[in-house]
C-alpha cells in the first residue's frame, strides 16, 4: 500500500466496526467510531492520525477480533499513514 486513501480507510473503518459490533466489542467500535467522526471535509491528516491509532490499538489488543486479511490490511494502513504522514 503505497497511498492511502480516506475514502477506502473509511471503508475499511466502516467494515471493522461491523465486526466489533458482532462481536460486542465496545472498545474497539468506540475507538473506530472516534475516527470515522475525523472522516469531515476538508480532510486533514487528523482524520489518518486518529485513525492510525484505533488500528494499533485494536491490532494490538484484539487479535480475535480481526479475520488474518483484515490485520494484515490494518498493518498496512498503519504503516502507510506512518511513512506517508509521520514520519
Amino acid at each position: 500500500m503505497e497511498t492511502v486513501y480516506a475514502d477506502r480507510l473509511y471503508e475499511f473503518l466502516t467494515g471493522l466496526a461491523e465486526v466489533a459490533e458482532a462481536h460486542n466489542d465496545r472498545s474497539a467500535l468506540e475507538r473506530i467510531e472516534f475516527a470515522r467522526k475525523h472522516y469531515l471535509p476538508p480532510l486533514t491528516s487528523e482524520f489518518l492520525g486518529v485513525s492510525m491509532v484505533a488500528l494499533r490499538e485494536i491490532l494490538s489488543r484484539s487479535e480475535d477480533l480481526l479475520s488474518a486479511q483484515q490485520a494484515k490490511e490494518a498493518r498496512q494502513y498503519v504503516s502507510a499513514i506512518s511513512r506517508q504522514w509521520f514520519s
